[in-house]
C-alpha cells in the first residue's frame, strides 16, 4: 500500500503552488508602495503554475476578508512586486498578503505573517 501512495504522489499534480518565502513589510502606512519578495520552484515550472493574484486580507473580520486585489496576473518567475496599498485603509495589526491561483481563488498558494498598516494621515 506504501507503494501505490508514494506512486500517486509522483503523478498527481500540486495541491499549491510550490512558491515559499512569501514576504511582506512588518509595518507600513496606507497609500505606501511596498516591495513583495518570493521564491519560487522548478514544481511550478513543471505544472505551468505561472501566475498568482495577490489579495489584501485581514485575519480577524472573517475566514477570508478582502481589503484590495493589489496585482492581477504575477509572473511568478520575477520573484518580486512592488503594490501601493489603497490609501483608505484602517490602522489594523491583523493585515497579510495571500498569493491565489487567479482561476480559483479559494486555492492560496501562500500567504505572509500578520503586519501592521496604519492609517494615512490627513
Amino acid at each position: 500500500m506504501a507503494r501505490l501512495s508514494s506512486l500517486l504522489a509522483l503523478i498527481a499534480p500540486p495541491a499549491a503552488l510550490a512558491m515559499n518565502s512569501l514576504t511582506a513589510p512588518s509595518s507600513s502606512v496606507a497609500g505606501s508602495e511596498v516591495q513583495v519578495t518570493w521564491k519560487t520552484d522548478q514544481r511550478d515550472v513543471d505544472y505551468n503554475q505561472t501566475h498568482f493574484t495577490l489579495f489584501l486580507m485581514d485575519r480577524t473580520s472573517g475566514p477570508r476578508f478582502l481589503h484590495a486585489v493589489l496585482a492581477s496576473d504575477v509572473d511568478t518567475r520575477q520573484e518580486t512586486i512592488t503594490v501601493t496599498f489603497p490609501v483608505d485603509l484602517k490602522n489594523r495589526n491583523d493585515y497579510y498578503l495571500a498569493a491565489v491561483q487567479p482561476d480559483w481563488v479559494d486555492r492560496v498558494y501562500n500567504s505572509t505573517p500578520v503586519f501592521t498598516i496604519k492609517e494615512l494621515e490627513a
